[in-house]
C-alpha cells in the first residue's frame, strides 16, 4: 500500500488475505460523484502515467530506478470526483523490472 500512497497520495489499508490469495483492503468512504473519462485521463497523466492500452484501462510509468509502475482497471467507475478532487478507489497496481536483454 505504500506504493499506492507514493503514486496517488492516499491508499486503502490491508486487512488480510483470502484462502485464494486475494488481498482484502478497506478504504475510508469518499463523498462525491462520478469522475469523467477526461478527468481520469488527466489525473493519470498528471501522476506521471502513460496509457498502454486505454481500451483495457492499462497505464504505466517508468520510474527513475528503471522499474515500471503498472496501473490496471483505471476506468472512470474506479474514481470519485470529490469537490473537484479526483480520488482512485479500486485500482490494481503492480511494479516490475523489465528484463535486461
Amino acid at each position: 500500500m505504500d506504493n499506492w500512497r507514493t503514486l496517488f497520495g492516499n491508499a486503502p489499508s490491508p486487512v488480510g488475505i483470502t484462502r485464494n490469495g486475494q488481498i482484502v483492503t478497506v478504504q475510508k468512504f469518499i463523498e462525491g460523484g462520478p469522475a469523467s473519462v477526461e478527468q481520469v485521463r488527466d489525473y493519470l497523466i498528471n501522476a506521471g502515467l502513460q496509457p498502454v492500452n486505454e481500451k483495457w484501462f492499462l497505464w504505466k510509468r517508468i520510474n527513475d530506478d528503471g522499474t515500471e509502475t503498472w496501473v490496471g482497471d483505471a476506468r472512470d467507475e474506479n474514481f470519485v470526483n470529490s469537490n473537484g478532487v479526483i480520488m482512485p478507489i479500486d485500482l490494481r497496481i503492480w511494479w516490475m523490472k523489465p528484463d535486461l536483454q
